[in-house]
């Protein structure tokens, strides 16, 4: 016998079946690059806040960075993250792979936000993250000072990151991080093609065919 995870079926399958996306779908992976820079603040926490409304759209963050001038702060034991939807997911924005993500998980509406904690208050001059093209979410970042929410900026600075993104190997790690030793594809399954024909960019093995499916052990 054996557990069989399927995308849509659990927590974890959806988000495994989303890093599977990201290394196959170019729209999934994160060419966009939000980043607040503002004059140096002593702040305790911040938050990026989601402020728009769409019936489909969600928003994510594939990696967030604090700066302090052209230094990145490293986020320490005092360190902690929140979100007001799917909280168990934000400590995927600070993994440093590009191929997960914490996100909303449902429709976007004013007032998500993202909460990282400091421990203390600590100096900052940028916060950045990386994202992937969701054209209709705006966001805003708000600090607390001295025990106080305030809003610092209303709107980041955004562009596109033109390099060309290799994350299937990413991918699979990322597989076996959660103990996936085995990926069982159909052959009318989104990207069967690329996982039969790319093999070795994948780190995976054909093994096994049967009934229109594809069996490839994670090397």
């Amino acid at each position: 016998s054996r557990e069989i995870i399927v995308k849509y079926e659990s927590a974890l399958g959806n988000r495994l079946g989303e890093v599977l996306w990201t290394a196959l779908n170019p729209e999934f992976q994160p060419k966009r690059e939000f980043s607040f820079n503002f004059d140096p603040v002593a702040m305790e926490s911040f938050r990026v806040v989601q402020t728009a409304s769409h019936p489909s759209h969600v928003w994510s963050i594939a990696e967030l960075h604090v700066w302090n001038g052209e230094t990145e702060l490293v986020p320490g034991p005092s360190w902690s993250s929140t979100a007001s939807v799917n909280p168990w997911d934000t400590g995927l924005v600070f993994d440093r792979q590009l191929i997960t993500r914490w996100s909303t998980v449902q429709a976007i509406r004013p007032g998500m936000y993202v909460e990282v904690n400091l421990g203390q208050p600590m100096r900052i001059s940028r916060i950045s993250m990386e994202a992937s093209l969701e054209w209709f979410v705006r966001l805003r970042l708000d600090v607390r000072r001295e025990g106080k929410w305030q809003v610092l900026l209303k709107s980041p600075a955004a562009r596109f990151l033109t390099e060309d993104l290799e994350l299937r190997r990413q991918a699979t790690a990322e597989l076996k991080r959660e103990g996936i030793t085995h990926l069982l594809v159909a052959r009318d399954e989104y990207g069967a093609g690329n996982f039969f024909s790319q093999q070795s960019a994948w780190g995976i093995q054909l093994i096994g065919e049967a009934q229109g499916s594809r069996l490839y052990k994670l090397l």
